[in-house]
């Protein structure tokens, strides 16, 4: 019985962990998104330009370079939920590169949130906050933060 609760609780834990790093990959996309929509891309942190030469779909798409946000992933995954989140960025680039030249904010949100939604479905309950940024966001900005993401799950 003491084992399957351990187990039980270890399944918790990386369920948190991969909800938590899902979470941490919409903000990040976010912020790009937001560089991407006023003509700009940068590294995953959203601060620091990266080289033209290194442009590639993940900035066409999220205002980000794939290849800095698959590094980056694997550098904060501490769950084992990087390829699953690797996927779900790939899932999303196509699906907002299938839109040509009607790129949107709102079609690059939605896409990162479905395509994450769909692998790790417990991500978004939160509204993709951490248990750390709930506690320390004021409750007006976290439940209004809630509210925005929640619209992006598919119904």
């Amino acid at each position: 019985m003491g084992d399957r609760r351990r187990r039980g609780a270890a399944q918790e834990t990386r369920c948190g962990g991969a909800a938590a790093l899902a979470g941490r990959v919409i903000r990040v996309c976010a912020a790009g998104i937001e560089l991407r929509s006023a003509g700009g891309c940068a590294g995953p942190d959203g601060r620091e330009p990266h080289s033209p030469a290194r442009h590639d779909a993940g900035c066409a798409a999220l205002g980000l370079p794939l290849h800095g946000l698959r590094r980056a992933l694997r550098r904060w995954d501490g769950c084992g939920a990087a390829p699953l989140l690797e996927e779900a960025l790939d899932d999303a680039i196509a699906e907002i590169g299938s839109a040509g030249e009607r790129w949107s904010r709102e079609l690059a949100e939605e896409a990162v949130a479905f395509a994450i939604w769909r692998r790790i479905p417990h991500a978004l309950a939160d509204g993709g906050l951490s248990q750390t940024e709930r506690a320390a966001s004021p409750e007006g900005d976290a439940a209004r933060v809630q509210r925005e993401r929640r619209g992006q799950i598919p119904s």
